[in-house]
């Protein structure tokens, strides 16, 4: 197994300014949709809660897609393959209709938070479904 670490900037709509945006990394071996809803379930939100990813339309805007199964994850890792990296969007609302948004955040305070553990990457949250 190959380590593929991918980049996950979160933008947690509702969050502190300070929790705003949460910069993670993750192998992509076990990036699945089960593993991104205990991502952001560890950044206060729910299962419940929308979750979207940036598709970049054309420069510094994007368009949110919704994140609901195995496969939109699947559809997301293949459209960002050569830049592992990856805008996630996570919403108590559901987005409207124009969901255009900036792809890249601002940078409120410097530097994003990153992950204090690795546990993503140990296999905490790992798909035994294989």
């Amino acid at each position: 197994m190959a380590e593929d670490t991918w980049t996950l900037i979160l933008q947690l709509n509702g969050a502190t300014p300070e929790n705003e945006y949460v910069q993670k990394e993750m192998d992509k071996d076990i990036l699945c949709f089960f593993n991104l809803v205990g991502l952001v379930e560890d950044c206060g939100f729910t299962a419940m809660d929308y979750m979207y990813y940036k598709w970049r339309e054309g420069s510094g805007t994007a368009t949110l897609v919704g994140i609901q199964s195995d496969n939109d994850v699947t559809r997301m890792l293949a459209e960002f393959e050569s830049e592992k990296k990856v805008r996630l969007c996570v919403m108590k609302e559901k987005a409207g209709v124009d969901s255009r948004v900036s792809i890249t955040p601002l940078k409120v305070s410097g530097e994003m938070p990153r992950s204090e553990s690795n546990k993503y990457n140990e296999g905490k949250y790992s798909d035994t479904s294989e």
